[in-house]
C-alpha cells in the first residue's frame, strides 16, 4: 500500500514549523547574551546553554540530522560556539544539573569540566567543592580529570637543528654576502663562512650563536629551535628568556608554554604551578625553546627544555634539546596544568 503523500507532507510541515520555532527561541536567547558586557556574558552563558539543552530535550532534538542542522544554522548566525559537540554538551548539561546549579555563578568552563566526571557522586562532590571554595575553572578542570581517571596527555617532543636561518636574497655587489631571516621578523646582512659554496634564496643554514660561521641544513632538519638563558619566571605557564637567534643577535622574549594551561597565580593551584617552575628553573639557567606563533597577548608559544640544576655536568644546547627535561610535560605530569 502506498503511503499517503498528503499525510507525509503534513508531518514534514509540522516538523519544519517546530524546528523554526526552536531556532527562533534559541536565537533570541543567544542574542540577549551576546548584547551583554563581557563580565555579565561569561556568567550568562551557563544559563543560556542550560536553557538550550532544556529546549532541545523538550523538542526531542537528538537525531543527528537535526543536531547538524541546528549547529549549522546557529553558527551561521553567531559565528561559533554551537558545534555538534557543544550542542551535545548542552543537552548533557541539562540532564545532569538542575536549574538551581546554574544560579551558583559557575561559568560554562566550570560545567564543561564537571561533565567529564561520569560518577554522579564524584561529580556532585566536586560541584559542591567548586561552589564552596570558589575554585577557578582551571582548578576544577584538574580535579575533574583526576576524578574521571583520565590519563595524562602526552605532548609531542620533536628535534631539529638549532638557529636555522633562511636566505632571503644575495646582496648585490658583495660577493658571498646574503640577507638572512633569523626568525621573529629579524634580518641580518652577513657573509657566512663554512657553507661550502654560494648561497641562494631559500637555502637553509644553521648559524652560530655569534660570528659568521654557518652549516647548510635540509628542510627535514628545519624547526624553530633556539637556545638562550632564563631571565625570570612570570607564573606557572609563562617565562621570560633571552634567546640567541644567531650571528650575535639576541632577543628578549616573553614565552607562554605551549599545550598547557596553569591556573591563575592568584589561586592555590596557580601558586603550586608557579612554585614548581621556579624550583625547576633559576635565572641564568640555559634553556632551549621550540617556538611557535605568538598568542593574542604578544607572547610566543614554546616548548621549554632545560638541563636541571641537580645535574652536576653541564650540557650543550643540543643535548638539552635531545635529553633535557621537558617543562611543559612536567606540569601536566604533576597535575598542575591542563592540556590546551
Amino acid at each position: 500500500m502506498n503511503a499517503n503523500p498528503t499525510a507525509n507532507m503534513n508531518v514534514k510541515s509540522t516538523e519544519d514549523a517546530s524546528y523554526s520555532a526552536l531556532l527562533t527561541e534559541i536565537s533570541s536567547m543567544a542574542e540577549t547574551v551576546e548584547s551583554m558586557s563581557r563580565a555579565r556574558r561569561n556568567q550568562a552563558l551557563s544559563r543560556l546553554y542550560w536553557r538550550i539543552g532544556e529546549r532541545m530535550a523538550a523538542m526531542q532534538v537528538s537525531e543527528q540530522g537535526l543536531v547538524e542542522r541546528l549547529s549549522r544554522d546557529m553558527n551561521a548566525k553567531f559565528g561559533s560556539g554551537y558545534s555538534r559537540r557543544n550542542l551535545f554538551y548542552m543537552q548533557k548539561f541539562y540532564h545532569l544539573f538542575d536549574a538551581s546549579a546554574v544560579q551558583t555563578g559557575l561559568s560554562w568552563s566550570h560545567f564543561r569540566a564537571l561533565l567529564q566526571v561520569g560518577d554522579d557522586a564524584a561529580r556532585e562532590a566536586l560541584f559542591d567543592q567548586a561552589v564552596q571554595e570558589e575554585l577557578s575553572n582551571m582548578e576544577v578542570s584538574l580535579l575533574a580529570r583526576r576524578a574521571a581517571g583520565l590519563g595524562v596527555p602526552q605532548l609531542v617532543r620533536r628535534s631539529g637543528a638549532l638557529r636555522v636561518a633562511e636566505v632571503v636574497s644575495e646582496v648585490p655587489g658583495q660577493a658571498g654576502a646574503v640577507v638572512l631571516d633569523l626568525g621573529f621578523e629579524t634580518r641580518v646582512q652577513v657573509k657566512l663562512t663554512g657553507v661550502g659554496g654560494a648561497l641562494a634564496a631559500g637555502d637553509l643554514v644553521q648559524v652560530a650563536v655569534s660570528g659568521t660561521r654557518g652549516t647548510r641544513v635540509n628542510a627535514a632538519q628545519r624547526g624553530y629551535f633556539y637556545d638562550g638563558v632564563l631571565e625570570r619566571v612570570v607564573d606557572g605557564d609563562t617565562v621570560i628568556a633571552v634567546v640567541a637567534l644567531g650571528c650575535g643577535v639576541t632577543r628578549r622574549m616573553r614565552v607562554r608554554l605551549k599545550g598547557v594551561d596553569a591556573a591563575p597565580i592568584e589561586t592555590a593551584s596557580g601558586r603550586e604551578a608557579d612554585a614548581l617552575v621556579c624550583k625547576r628553573l633559576k635565572p641564568g639557567d640555559p634553556v632551549v625553546l621550540e617556538t611557535f606563533r605568538a598568542d593574542p597577548y604578544g607572547r610566543y608559544l614554546a616548548h621549554v627544555f632545560y638541563w636541571g640544576s641537580r645535574r652536576r655536568e653541564k650540557a650543550s644546547a643540543e643535548t638539552i634539546l635531545d635529553k633535557g627535561c621537558f617543562l611543559n610535560q612536567e606540569l601536566l605530569d604533576a597535575g598542575l596544568a591542563v592540556a590546551r
